[in-house]
């Protein structure tokens, strides 16, 4: 089980800004830190880079700051009666997916603040907060892979859920990278390198597998599929149809029912 005490989101100080706690926190204290900073904890000196993240054990000496301009990070104070669930203490590691810290700890914030139901409020919170540690867990034990993370992994991964949830969106390599502020080579490069799959090859599979659950789920007829899953014209929509499945779309759907 797990309690919060109190927390905040994208919590900024301006430059000067220093913590210190030379006795530590009576409790857990989890930071996301989106600026980077100077840390000593527990007598462990280390500058980190943006996207870090640490628990905090009770009482652990700690002090941080960011000389070079304003601080800024995600935390949470708690407690728990399962501290073998959580993964390493005091001890800051790179994380994958800053963003997505920053959801699940709002969402932590929101269930002590508005949910009336005590129950329902501890079931919701240890839940969430079962999804944070495992994902801390997760990015800890590949701290060297997020090391070497590709540039604009963060932007390129979140453009890829954009495109797996909204298909039929006009996207285009030249509008993406203008989107990054890079070159179209280079958002080309960084893609592949990311997904494994060029950028043209990966959302013509998302339309046609997308294409696919709708021919498989719906009496939608196949000119309305063609578009809403992004395609101008139905020829178009059945060249690469079919150059995936290596069948029409009207014969997928016979051979499915």
């Amino acid at each position: 089980m797990f309690t919060i005490i109190r927390g905040g989101c994208h919590t900024r100080h301006k430059q000067g800004f220093v913590m210190s706690r030379e006795n530590g926190f009576p409790k857990y204290v989890i930071l996301i830190v989106h600026s980077g900073g100077e840390f000593v904890i527990d007598g462990v000196s280390q500058n980190v880079p943006p996207h870090n993240a640490v628990i905090i054990s009770p009482n652990t000496p700690y002090r941080y700051q960011f000389a070079d301009g304003n601080y800024m990070d995600d935390w949470i104070h708690f407690e728990t009666d399962s501290p073998g669930a959580l993964p390493v203490c005091n001890r800051l590691f790179p994380i994958q997916n800053a963003d997505m810290y920053t959801s699940l700890i709002r969402q932590l914030l929101w269930e002590q603040s508005f949910t009336a139901d005590s129950r329902l409020c501890q079931e919701n919170t240890d839940a969430v907060f079962s999804v944070l540690l495992n994902h801390l867990k997760y990015d800890y034990a590949h701290r060297s892979e997020s090391a070497a993370q590709v540039p604009y992994e963060e932007e390129l991964r979140q453009l890829k859920l954009d495109m797996q949830s909204h298909v039929s969106g006009e996207y285009s390599i030249a509008s993406c990278a203008e989107k990054l502020h890079i070159s179209e080579s280079y958002f080309q490069a960084l893609y592949r390198r990311l997904f494994g799959v060029s950028f043209q090859k990966d959302l013509i599979s998302m339309r046609v597998d997308y294409a696919k659950t709708l021919l498989d789920t719906s009496d939608l007829s196949v000119s309305a599929i063609a578009e809403i899953c992004g395609y101008q014209t139905e020829v178009h929509f059945f060249r690469q149809f079919k150059g995936l499945t290596g069948t029409t779309p009207m014969k997928y759907r016979r051979g499915k029912m």
